[in-house]
């Protein structure tokens, strides 16, 4: 093989490792995309679940703030 050759030879390798490197770098970070997108799902849920916690706690007090009112005579 010719000194030419051999040179564009070791660039065709280099380059198809840098191919390979790509791949394995955006197949990493697929899973890095969803594990974040999983991330987002738990926290969407846990703040739903904190939302509905706080609803019910704000009723429960207005609730017993009413009847509170009611039992002395007061009305709101």
């Amino acid at each position: 093989m010719c000194e030419n050759c051999e040179k564009k030879d070791k660039r065709i390798e280099f380059l198809k490792q840098q191919l390979n490197d790509l791949k394995i770098e955006r197949f990493n970070q697929r899973d890095e995309i969803v594990e974040l997108q999983n991330r987002i799902v738990e926290q969407k849920q846990y703040t739903e679940i904190c939302h509905k916690k706080y609803r019910s706690l704000k009723s429960n007090i207005l609730g017993v703030l009413k009847d509170s009112y009611q039992s002395i005579g007061l009305e709101e």
